[in-house]
């Protein structure tokens, strides 16, 4: 696994131009725009319910917002790629993600963005629902692998890939990490990728044997009351 001193905004650069491509959970379309202008996809997928949430482990989460909110949302996002929708190049699916999988065809989508709710379960429910529908060199990805007490998104990635074939290729070392997940690491795709990201980024750090291995943010408390969080692998 490549640990990549970059943002997910920079990775996109790195990523293969085309494909069909899926973002779930879109919200205001800010991430959504840039990859479309970067990837410049086939067809991007947008999914999301735009819908308050009233579950328990939810209720905290700053995209939970209030239906009216959403609403006002969901108008930007229509109206920010209203020329892509327009041809066909983005259509938008206003609904919870599971449900939008199942109007997918099997092996469709080159790669996925995971970014919805950050529950474990909902984290696996989504990584679970899109796996028939991942082309056999497909690649996910995700945001917020991070050891947030809030989110369950290492826990239900990590059971992902000790229960398929998948593996963690990379990881953008931002605040709010990005994974990269393959099932076909020595594939030209891949192959690609990885060749990019040595190539263009600076201090990449290759962490091996990542599926046995638990990572963690450590909370260092400076003299001044500052804390950071030391990614631990």
């Amino acid at each position: 696994m490549l640990f990549t001193p970059t943002s997910r905004e920079k990775f996109l650069h790195l990523m293969p131009k085309g494909g069909i491509v899926a973002e779930i959970g879109t919200f205001k379309g800010i991430f959504s725009r840039q990859i479309l202008d970067v990837v410049q996809p086939e067809r991007l997928h947008l999914i999301d319910p735009w819908v308050f949430q009233n579950q328990t482990d939810y209720l905290s989460d700053a995209s939970n917002v209030s239906d009216r909110q959403h609403e006002d949302n969901y108008l930007h996002v229509q109206q920010l790629f209203a020329a892509a929708i327009a041809s066909g190049q983005v259509i938008l699916h206003r609904d919870f993600s599971c449900e939008a999988a199942l109007r997918f065809d099997d092996r469709y989508f080159d790669w996925i963005y995971v970014d919805g709710m950050h529950t474990k379960e909902a984290v696996a429910a989504d990584l679970k629902a899109f796996l028939p529908k991942m082309k056999e060199n497909g690649l996910i990805l995700g945001h917020d692998y991070i050891d947030h007490e809030d989110f369950g998104v290492i826990d239900a990635v990590d059971d992902f890939i000790k229960a398929t074939d998948y593996e963690m290729v990379a990881m953008t070392a931002d605040a709010c990490h990005t994974f990269v997940l393959s099932r076909t690491p020595d594939d030209e795709i891949t192959n690609t990728l990885t060749s990019r990201i040595i190539y263009n980024v600076a201090g990449v750090v290759e962490i091996n044997d990542f599926r046995n291995r638990r990572f963690v943010h450590k909370g260092i408390v400076f003299p001044d009351g500052v804390v950071r969080a030391l990614p631990s692998f």
